[in-house]
Order: structure tokens, then C-alpha cells, then sequence
């Protein structure tokens, strides 16, 4: 069912009207490092849409540490090389947000404690379904590099929008 077109009681259209926001806050207790070539999933988030003409607008805000024990040896592992992907999970699609993160640099390499900095993650998916759909952050450490490493004590927030 499309909402493009209708007109309510007002004669108003729903054309770019905000049909419904679903959040989620969840606090991650601690950090966690993940090793080369395994993915972090951050929890997964729920909409059920509206409309099959909409637009999800899909924002989270995970929280990354750099260290230097993610990066020992040589070459490429002296570098960690965490992406931030989006996983559209009832598609089976992702969507590769950032690169290059937990990478070593004068400010973390020599600091045991870490850098710590959180990343808005914000994308856009067309939607064509009024049954649920399931989207989540997930930070994968790249092969050949040193480990990555999500930050805890914490909250991650997300949310999805839906616009007609």
C-alpha cells in the first residue's frame, strides 16, 4: 500500500511525512576485541513499515577504541583495519560505511589506554514491503591486519525512520 497519494480529512498529502521511528539503546558493558577476519554484530534492530513506498532511514552510533595490542608484528599488522558495515539483514545485503578504522597513529600507539571515538552510521534504503524488515552495525576486522576493537561502557543507540 502507497501513502504517496493520499489526502486526509485536510486535504494534506503524507509526501514526506514522518510515518514512524523505532529505537534501540542497549548498553555494551565492556570492550571487545575482535580478531582478523571476524565481524562484531552491534544488536539488531526492528521496523515493521508502513508503507511499501517509503524510505528507512537507518542512524547508529557504535563506539570504537584504538589500542596498541590490537597491532603487533610487521608490515600490515601493525595497522588494525576495522570496517563499519551495515547489515540489511532481511535482504541479505550490506552496505560498507567506513574503513580504516582502529588504525595506529602517535596518538594511539604508545597509549595503553586507547583512543576512543564513536562513529554516526547513517544510511538510506528504499523500501518496497509493508512486512518486517531487520537492519544492524557490524564492525568486521579486515584479514592481514591487526585485531579491532568496539568500545564498551557504553550505550549504542539506533534507530530507524520511515518517510513517505
Amino acid at each position: 500500500m502507497s501513502l504517496a497519494n493520499y489526502i486526509g480529512p485536510t486535504g494534506w498529502s503524507l509526501e514526506g511525512a514522518v510515518l514512524q521511528i523505532v529505537t534501540d539503546h542497549t548498553f555494551i558493558p565492556s570492550e571487545v576485541q575482535i580478531g582478523a577476519g571476524s565481524s562484531y554484530n552491534f544488536p539488531t534492530l526492528s521496523i515493521t513499515p508502513k508503507s511499501s513506498s517509503s524510505k528507512l532511514i537507518f542512524f547508529s552510533n557504535p563506539r570504537f577504541y584504538t589500542r596498541s595490542q590490537d597491532r603487533t608484528g610487521s608490515g600490515n599488522a601493525l595497522f588494525g583495519n576495522t570496517h563499519i558495515k551495515i547489515d540489511d539483514i532481511t535482504n541479505s545485503s550490506v552496505v560498507l560505511h567506513d574503513e580504516w578504522i582502529n588504525y595506529a597513529d602517535s596518538q594511539s600507539t604508545g597509549n595503553t589506554d586507547g583512543f576512543r571515538i564513536r562513529y554516526p552510521v547513517l544510511y538510506t534504503f528504499n523500501n518496497t514491503v509493508t512486512t518486517q524488515r531487520q537492519f544492524r552495525t557490524r564492525a568486521e576486522a579486515q584479514s592481514g591486519y591487526g585485531s579491532g576493537r568496539i568500545g564498551g561502557e557504553g550505550y549504542i543507540s539506533q534507530m530507524i525512520g520511515e518517510g513517505e
